[in-house]
């Protein structure tokens, strides 16, 4: 069974036109399960909202996108920040400067044990670093 973990920097490429688009969709369309942390609503909000005032959306294309979101997230578990706080505190000595919020997508990968997609190199090689499966490779 294929479990996918999309961090934010993957899950928006679903939906936004980017040259990575078509593979993070076969990612998608492949995996039996998508997982990500409930931290990905918030993430996904204020990267939206960004978009949008730096006028990189119009108001319908933002409309738009949002109806995208809110549609693909129905195919997704959404995992609780409260239950991975405790081990994303423990990969803070195990990576050094790793972010909060990035330490939190790691924990849940950990915790789901997932295949993490993430285009953030930083991020990226905290996982690998950790010795997480990692995509795309």
């Amino acid at each position: 069974m294929s479990c996918y973990y999309f961090d934010t920097s993957a899950f928006l490429k679903l939906w936004l036109p980017e040259k990575e688009q078509p593979l993070v969709r076969s990612y998608y369309e492949e995996a039996d399960a998508c997982v990500s942390s409930r931290l990905l609503l918030l993430e996904t909000a204020t990267a939206l909202h960004c978009l949008r005032q730096e006028r990189v959306l119009s108001a319908k294309e933002f409309k738009a996108a949002k109806e995208r979101v809110t549609f693909t997230l129905e195919r997704f578990n959404l995992l609780s920040m409260d239950s991975v706080v405790p081990a994303a505190m423990e990969l803070l000595s195990k990576v050094d400067r790793l972010r909060s919020l990035d330490a939190i997508h790691l924990a849940s990968t950990i915790q789901l044990s997932s295949t993490f997609i993430c285009f953030d190199q930083r991020l990226r090689r905290a996982a690998a670093k950790l010795g997480l499966p990692l995509l795309p490779e």
